[in-house]
């Protein structure tokens, strides 16, 4: 009797729920948190490491914040039980460091006004231990006791992990702070102003706010201030004093500042590039539409600030993210705007993407290409993605949320398609009397993940 075997991989669907015209993904529901859970601004909430993705984000079904992993087969972020916060009113800021493998996440309170003591800001340490995050000993930290509109993390390559805020005060005056945590994040010290290149550049608005960024060894904060119409920068050298910063302005115009930043860095580039995605509030100023709305500022030590245009007033963008691709030397600028028209800027809608080479950022005008949509409710908004540089091998995973029906939504891009399964097996004997044992070896490539066996006399298996 000749025997034959075949097998194939399983492809999953995806959401069987998928409206038609649909661009990404539907995800979990974050129902009972406070905030769109994948707010803030400038805050990253996910991560590529162990051959995975993951985010912060909330479990519905059982209330808090947790770490998930994305399983792309099936196209479901899967919660690993490992909690980040159970405080409903809290958002994160996620950052994986590859030469310690460590995970860090800040976690701090919300407001949008006075800042309230005894709320604290918080920051975990993981490390991938038997296949999953476990926390390090001595962890949580505690950075602060104040509720914060928002806070960002990093960590230099002294080991110190700093963050930033921007703190109102019961006069209704606003102050961007710092704080270092030594021996990545064990201990932290006394929050301090951050020196500013103008008397009253560290006074901004109630409304502006601030992110930080490591690039090459140094730390940069970058903090707007809508009172000075200023983007300001100020740098500290790894392992300097905590009160030695140089001070500078990133952009300067009339009204070129808003409270919309996100800005990344290429760790292993020698030139010690940031990149920065702003928002403007010259739409409040002029009704000329053709001037800026989003802009892409880059930093070069050598050579200081420039800047590029992505998205006009005419587009009606608003929460531009920045993303880097460290393998075909290019910029990612993804932001939120209505598929067509334009009710008011701020107004969700869809998630749309443009795309410019790194070494010069160029964009073309228009909204660009739609990343993220859902075809029934178009309310999306606060897209997120990670710190780290991608590459065709991680790919380029964005998380966004649907304020209205308060579920996530997410895209999944960029990676090299996965090569099909080849079916292949060996049979020690080909052929014989029945009953006829026979070993089967298996040699199937591109790693299948199922198999169906068909015995050629009417009988199959899994």
């Amino acid at each position: 009797m000749l025997l034959a075997a075949t097998a194939w991989v399983a492809v999953p669907n995806g959401s069987a729920d998928a409206a038609t015209g649909d661009i990404g993904t539907e995800g979990p529901s974050y129902a009972g948190a406070s905030q769109p859970a994948s707010a803030d601004k400038p805050q990253s909430k996910l991560w590529t490491a162990e051959g995975s993705w993951w985010s912060v984000m909330w479990d519905a079904a059982h209330p808090g914040f947790f770490i998930f992993r994305l399983d792309r087969a099936t196209k479901t972020w899967v919660s690993t039980g490992v909690v980040v916060d159970p405080r409903n009113n809290t958002l994160a800021d996620a950052l994986y460091d590859p030469p310690t493998g460590h995970l860090f996440i800040a976690s701090h309170v919300v407001t949008f006004g006075v800042a309230a003591s005894g709320n604290p800001a918080t920051l975990s340490r993981y490390s991938f231990t038997g296949g999953g995050w476990v926390l390090d000993a001595g962890f949580p930290t505690q950075i602060m006791n104040f509720s914060s509109e928002s806070m960002t993390i990093d960590k230099d390559t002294a080991g110190n992990v700093w963050a930033t805020w921007t703190q109102v005060a019961a006069d209704n005056t606003n102050a961007v702070y710092v704080a270092r945590g030594a021996g990545s994040g064990t201990t932290w010290g006394v929050p301090f102003l951050v020196p500013s290149a103008e008397p009253d550049g560290n006074r901004p608005e109630p409304d502006d706010i601030s992110s930080l960024v490591a690039f090459g060894n140094r730390i940069g904060v970058l903090w707007s201030n809508q009172l000075t119409s200023a983007f300001y920068w100020s740098i500290h050298a790894d392992g300097a004093p905590d009160a030695t910063w140089t001070t500078g302005i990133a952009l300067k115009s009339a009204a070129v500042a808003d409270d919309h930043i996100n800005v990344k860095s290429l760790l292993s580039d020698a030139q010690g590039r940031v990149y920065a995605a702003l928002k403007t509030s010259i739409n409040d100023a002029t009704t000329d539409k053709t001037k800026p709305q989003v802009i892409l500022a880059s930093y070069r030590p050598s050579t200081g600030w420039t800047s590029a245009t992505v998205w006009t007033i005419a587009d009606c963008v608003t929460r531009p993210n920045v993303m880097l691709d460290d393998s075909t030397q290019q910029v990612y600028v993804m932001a939120t705007a209505p598929e067509t028209g334009c009710s008011f800027s701020g107004s969700p809608g869809v998630i749309f993407q443009k795309t410019a080479s790194l070494a010069s950022p160029s964009f073309s005008t228009g909204r660009g290409t739609i990343l993220m949509r859902d075809a029934d409710s178009p309310n999306l908004n606060n897209v997120t993605g990670t710190k780290q540089s991608v590459n065709s091998t991680t790919g380029l995973v964005m998380l966004a949320t649907n304020s209205v029906t308060k579920r996530y939504w997410f895209s999944d891009s960029l990676a090299s398609p996965a090569a099909a399964p080849v079916a292949s097996f060996g049979s020690s004997v080909s052929g014989g009397v029945a009953p006829l044992a026979v070993q089967f070896s298996d040699t199937s490539s591109n790693t299948p993940t199922s198999w169906a066996w068909d015995f050629g006399d009417g009988t199959t298996s899994t």
